[in-house]
């Protein structure tokens, strides 16, 4: 992806959930992403577009899943199949490593994945 080839003023990346939890082998949500995480080469994917966003100096917004804390599903009558394993797992769990910052996610991504930084 070269620079020349975006319209810089429209143009931006957008990572959805880039969590350890989904992208770490640790993860508590990776084995039922794994299969296809492996096929896409997603890892690899994400490095070089948060490489190519950083080049053409793009910006990069992050929209980030709310953090599993108990207190998050009190009242809660009527989830849906997904939340209530993420309940039950507590994937996303605040304060672990498997949840990250935006910052603390790009470093993790720049550590674990071999990302060099900018």
């Amino acid at each position: 992806m070269s620079p020349q080839n975006l319209p810089p003023p429209n143009t931006a990346l957008l990572l959805v959930d880039p969590y350890n939890d989904f992208l770490h082998p640790d993860g508590k949500l990776y084995p039922r992403v794994a299969e296809s995480l492996v096929a896409t080469d997603t890892v690899a994917h994400l490095k070089e577009v948060v490489k190519a966003a950083r080049d053409a100096h793009l910006p990069s917004f992050y929209a980030l899943h709310q953090t599993w804390k108990a207190e998050n599903y009190r009242g809660w009558l009527h989830m849906n199949s997904s939340t209530t394993a993420i309940k039950q797992m507590k994937a996303f769990e605040e304060g672990t490593d498997k949840v990250k910052t935006v910052n603390e996610w790009t470093a993790a991504l720049e550590e674990a994945h071999g990302l060099e930084k900018p």
